[in-house]
């Protein structure tokens, strides 16, 4: 169900909502640390939702899958003041050979 729907469930966030409590930190951090490098970590799914929200996307499961933020991929925002003015994904680099990438 959850995966037809998100916020059908008792205690399921929306994608409006996942994003919205992403984006919400960004803000916060763009006025507390104006002209700063900020990191934030998250699963891809909230990230997605983010992504979603502010391409103005349609809200819905294909949406999240269509360009999904892959394991260390990054959603990269530009902030004036406290409004995200630009923002692209940052696709994971690239490793040949994971087993021994680790070593």
């Amino acid at each position: 169900m959850h995966k037809a729907r998100r916020g059908l469930l008792p205690g399921d966030e929306t994608i409006e909502a996942m994003g919205e409590r992403v984006l919400r930190v960004a803000r916060r951090l763009a006025l507390d640390h104006p002209d700063q490098a900020v990191a934030l970590v998250s699963h891809a799914d909230p990230l997605n939702a983010a992504y979603i929200l502010l391409d103005g996307r349609p809200q819905n499961e294909r949406e999240m899958h269509r360009s999904g933020i892959g394991k260390a991929g990054m959603l990269q925002l530009d902030m004036q003041g406290d409004r995200p003015s630009a923002w692209e994904y940052v696709a994971p680099p690239h490793v040949d050979n994971p087993e021994t990438a680790a070593a």
